[in-house]
């Protein structure tokens, strides 16, 4: 299943940093989060390679603390998206719109989270930021601009006790980038049609097309969040509710199965009812995967 991989990249990541549970985590803060840390420049050795690209090596108890804190977070904003959505679900009066883009930040919240425990954080860095970087460099190179940095490389060094992370300024958006290596991270199409478990192999390519923003036939999470939100605002008709109604029973289930169950037997036409589905299915795999690994942190 999609969980399968995406559970494995996070565990192969984090045995590869030797990451341990670590103690007194009730006395973790916002201020504790890796962002937050890198701003600060707290310990940390900072090395900018060129203009768009900078490392930063931290001690890796410090981390892990910083892994565990985004975490514990994360879960947090989870958590609240979740009981928001629980409340749409039972206010029938309420519009779907709001479902759907409830919807989309709980997927969009859980996928963040397992990409930082794959190793591949993106941060926004605004101009000060990027000038805060710049003076903690060890190099005279300088980084040129604000946006989004994704990590794109990372290495412990056991005999240093040191994680070392190499960022790089990516052109997308924050939301697009962030479904490319949800994307990147389930492996290629060719790769997953090696599966030899069928109902494995369908469930997960079905996955990998939904996101994919360049998959002709299907709507990424993110643009029907846009077009439910923005572009259509009709959308926000009593009359136009019935389009969101497929989803709501994958939504209203804590069993995974019901979300497999869509996935096994959809149609094979693909219509706007289907996009909505389609996000219900994201948005399962993605908050079943996060209760899978919990307890590797927690």
């Amino acid at each position: 299943m999609a969980i399968n991989t995406l559970r494995t990249n996070v565990a192969k990541n984090l045995n590869a940093i030797g990451f341990k549970k670590i103690t007194g985590q009730h006395d973790l803060s916002p201020r504790d989060s890796f962002k937050k840390i890198i701003q600060r420049g707290d310990g940390l050795d900072f090395n900018v390679v060129d203009n768009f690209t900078f490392t930063v090596s931290i001690q890796d108890e410090n981390y892990y603390r910083a892994l565990t804190a985004d975490f514990n977070y994360s879960l947090t904003r989870i958590k609240r998206q979740k009981d928001t959505l629980e409340y749409l679900l039972i206010k029938k009066s309420l519009p779907s719109a709001w479902m759907i883009v409830t919807s989309y930040y709980l997927a969009f919240y859980s996928a963040i989270e397992i990409l930082r425990l794959s190793g591949r954080h993106n941060f926004y860095f605004n101009d000060n930021d990027i000038k805060d970087i710049n003076s903690y460099s060890q190099t005279t190179s300088k980084l040129t601009g604000m946006g989004v940095y994704l990590c794109n490389n990372i290495n412990s060094n056991s005999s240093s006790g040191e994680v070392s992370l190499r960022f790089r300024k990516d052109g997308s958006r924050p939301h697009d980038i962030t479904w490319s290596c949800i994307s990147t991270i389930m492996g290629p199409r060719s790769t997953i049609k090696c599966l030899t478990n069928i109902e494995e192999r369908k469930i997960t390519l079905l996955f990998k097309d939904i996101i994919d923003k360049n998959n002709q036939a299907w709507m990424s999470p993110n643009n029907i969040r846009n077009k439910w939100n923005y572009s259509k605002a009709e959308y926000y008709s009593i009359e136009n509710d019935y389009i969101a109604n497929s989803m709501k029973s994958i939504l209203a289930s804590d069993d995974y199965d019901v979300a497999k169950k869509w996935a096994r037997n959809r149609f094979s036409t693909i219509d706007e009812s289907s996009f909505c589905s389609g996000l219900a299915f994201v948005v399962k795999t993605l908050e079943s995967t996060i209760d899978s690994i919990s307890n590797k942190i927690i």
